[in-house]
């Protein structure tokens, strides 16, 4: 015998047909253990036949030991095509049992996420992908296998479509909230449409009350689920809920608000606009008050721009990040410069945080960049200034008055100093 999704037929000779008849006999009789002897004792069985009650085996998960016998005979030749089919057969089935027992044997030669998919498509009822997911975790037979098998899970039930209540059961399981560089969230504010909201905005919190810890994917999911929001219409509370849980409500310069006023303008929904603007202006006032906070226990106030830049806060962020947050730097910058004291280089408003951001970027979302882009700060260093400022804002920024100011005067500049001398002058 090959493996049992070969069902080309072949001939039986009269002592394996009398074998398979003994065989069936004993399933039929429910003498598990005696068809299991003879299946594994028999040098040659046909392929079509072993197709056969493999797949019956695995429509119930009272043959477990018949579906253990059958794969044990079937040894190397198991193959990834051959395993997809099993799952798929015994999860339509119910059998999950079974599922799980060939999951854990095959685990090796399918990849997890495939053979997961399979079994939460087969049925869409939340109980029962429990009840599916109860049975693969106690089929695994290490711990690290478990581990796998959670983390997997969480995958498999973002890419499906499929209720997400099973998404704080796996959490508490012990699947990691950041397995595969946090990703879920991504998926979850992007999923069809399946279930309902509170379920949705239920797994958004669940993942962080389980240590969800990724700021840059926080801050893309707030982004993508205004996106998502504008074109499908669904789950607008994500958006409210992923802001309480720390998204910026400054990215891109405010562009999840952007995104929602130009969907409610399109539909003629004026109040609704204001509605969003209220919120979002009151997240912005309680992320600086809090900004303000950190500056002021972290001692970065009432410092030169030099002395921030060896002052940092327990994220690792030095003075000038916590000053362009706290929307307090462009005092300091300018203090420093009638001072004539030192000033930032190009690197120092460019260097970014855990987050992804950098003063630059933190300056230009809040609408403060015209505090940094004085030409005078950046006397002999124009040229690399503009260079980042193409490279690091967006395309709406870059199109702000203060920027294009900024570029101007330095276009200005370097004609200035390129003009030719006198002796070249027309009469």
């Amino acid at each position: 015998m090959t493996h049992p999704n070969n069902t080309s037929p072949h001939p039986a000779t009269t002592a394996e047909a009398a074998t398979e008849g003994n065989i069936r006999q004993a399933i039929a009789e429910r003498r598990i253990d005696d068809a299991v002897r003879m299946i594994q004792s028999s040098t040659a069985l046909d392929d079509t036949f072993m197709d056969e009650i493999f797949m019956d085996a695995l429509s119930s998960n009272d043959k477990l030991p018949l579906v253990k016998g059958i794969v044990s005979r079937i040894g190397t030749s198991f193959r990834e095509v051959t395993v997809l089919r099993s799952i798929r057969h015994a999860a339509t089935a119910g059998a999950y049992t079974n599922a799980a027992y060939v999951m854990n044997y095959a685990s090796e030669l399918a990849r997890p996420s495939d053979m997961l998919e399979v079994v939460y498509n087969s049925q869409t009822a939340l109980s029962v992908a429990k009840l599916a997911s109860e049975s693969i975790l106690t089929a695994a037979d290490a711990p690290e296998k478990r581990q796998l098998w959670m983390n997997e899970m969480l995958l498999a039930v973002t890419e499906t479509p499929f209720a997400p209540g099973l998404i704080p059961w796996l959490l508490a399981a012990g699947a990691d909230a950041n397995y595969n560089d946090g990703v879920v969230l991504m998926r979850i504010v992007t999923s069809k449409p399946h279930g309902t909201e509170e379920e949705y905005l239920s797994s958004i919190d669940a993942l962080f009350r389980h240590g969800y810890i990724d700021p840059v994917m926080t801050d893309m999911a707030l982004t993508t689920a205004s996106y998502h929001y504008a074109r499908t219409g669904q789950f607008v509370g994500t958006i409210v809920r992923l802001l309480d849980h720390g998204a910026d409500p400054w990215q891109n310069g405010g562009e999840a608000l952007q995104v929602l006023s130009a969907y409610h303008r399109k539909k003629g929904e004026l109040a609704q606009i204001d509605v969003w603007s209220t919120i979002f202006k009151l997240m912005r006032e309680g992320e600086t008050a809090a900004a303000l906070a950190d500056c002021a226990d972290y001692g970065a106030v009432n410092k030169t721009t030099e002395q921030l830049m060896s002052t940092f806060n327990k994220a690792c962020e030095n003075g000038l990040i916590m000053q362009a947050r706290a929307r307090m730097l462009g005092k300091t910058l300018a203090d420093d410069f009638n001072a004539g004291r030192l000033m930032p280089d190009v690197r120092d408003v460019t260097e970014v945080n855990n987050r992804g951001q950098s003063v630059l970027t933190l300056m230009a979302d809040r609408g403060d960049i015209g505090q940094l882009l004085k030409p005078e700060y950046w006397a002999g260093k124009e040229q690399k200034m503009l260079m980042m400022l193409d490279l690091i804002l967006t395309e709406g920024q870059k199109k702000l008055p203060e920027v294009q100011g900024f570029s101007a005067s330095c276009t200005q500049l370097r004609l200035k100093t390129r003009a030719p001398s006198g002796k070249f002058k027309l009469s």
